[in-house]
């Protein structure tokens, strides 16, 4: 196995921005980062379509074109579709 060194890290490449969503079955927490630390914004969200929309809202008006979410079993399916949808 080969062992990375710092160098071929410092190597990948990274999104501008992006925004991390942490799924569970009563809420969803977003936080949003540029890659030097900047523009952070951190929100907590119900699970029902109209607050998913929201989410979906929230992300275009930071200008957010990356997301990242946890699979977990079958709640992200929904935001999944509104955010592919959008472009997202």
């Amino acid at each position: 196995m080969k062992q990375h060194l710092k160098e071929d890290v410092n190597n990948l490449p990274q999104l501008d921005k992006a925004c991390g969503l942490d799924m569970h079955k009563d809420k969803i927490v977003g936080f949003i980062s540029c890659k030097d630390g900047s523009q952070q914004a951190l929100r907590e969200f119900g699970t029902f379509t109209c607050e998913l929309k929201q989410i979906k809202e929230w992300l275009q008006a930071s200008n957010v074109e990356d997301c990242l979410m946890e699979s977990t079993g079958i709640y992200w399916m929904s935001l999944y579709a509104i955010l592919i949808e959008a472009g997202v």
